[in-house]
């Protein structure tokens, strides 16, 4: 009977034990442990960034396209903030790239990331013979 009462003991302290609080919770305000829709605690990650505007301006024939935008005419498309990506040109059979403005300014090719709105443009001239 003694070692009955002794195991009942034991495991009363252990369930008293498992309804405390934890310690990780005794500084923190407002309501301990509630959790935000990402995981952490409401506040602590600030939302993603949305979608900036990129401005794509076309001089010549031929056309300007990434996974986000296919435009042979000047065009405004909607990108994700920070996301790194290529945007390619394309000139048409009597046409050639001449060269590119705005953001891709001077590069061979464009490998761009936008943070906020911005605007690139391309340039197409007459193909050599």
């Amino acid at each position: 009977m003694r070692v009955l009462a002794t195991r009942a003991a034991l495991l009363l302290g252990i369930l008293a034990s498992a309804c405390e609080p934890p310690a990780q919770f005794a500084g923190v305000s407002g309501h301990p442990g509630k959790r935000g829709i990402d995981g952490g605690l409401d506040g602590a990650v600030p939302p993603p960034p949305g979608p900036v505007g990129l401005t794509v301006t076309v001089e010549g024939n031929g056309r300007v396209y990434s996974p986000y935008f296919d435009c042979s005419r000047s065009c405004t498309a909607m990108v994700p903030a920070g996301v790194s990506f290529e945007v390619h040109a394309q000139a048409d059979s009597a046409s050639a790239l001449v060269g590119w403005t705005g953001a891709c300014r001077d590069a061979a090719g464009c490998h761009i990331a936008v943070d906020g709105d911005a605007q690139i443009g391309v340039v197409f001239g007459p193909a050599a013979h």
